[in-house]
């Protein structure tokens, strides 16, 4: 049971922060540890019921296990690239209002600006 909450507490700490820059290799590890999740899950299965037959359809979906793996890394990072995207629109709105808000400040100083030479030469 311990080595169970262990794995599933690895799987679980790989699929949040998904630790390398290379997405082949963390779907690899993810599918490693989805199948050795499982596997722990067969022991403690196979240590409660005997019998050849349980043991050798447990382990038949082992497969099944590594590709469950596979796919929840798959899914966090269209979660996280998801979330990336939302971010980036946000950062590249708030941008563009900044850059409006300056353009319409540099109108505003060049007319006041334009005003100030034209009460200086009403001046002279």
């Amino acid at each position: 049971v311990v080595l169970l909450a262990l794995c599933l507490a690895t799987f679980r700490a790989h699929l949040l922060t998904l630790p390398f820059h290379h997405h082949p290799t963390n779907v690899l590890r993810g599918g490693v540890y989805g199948a050795i999740s499982w596997t722990a899950l067969c022991c403690i299965v196979v240590s409660a019921r005997e019998g050849q037959t349980l043991q050798w359809a447990l382990m038949s979906a082992l497969p099944f296990a590594f590709i469950f793996g596979m796919a929840a890394v798959h899914a966090q990072r269209n979660a996280i690239q998801s979330q990336l995207g939302r971010v980036r629109g946000e950062y590249a709105t708030q941008q563009e209002l900044a850059g409006t808000r300056a353009r319409e400040a540099r109108k505003i100083r060049a007319q006041s600006l334009r005003g100030d030479r034209g009460q200086l030469s009403l001046l002279s």
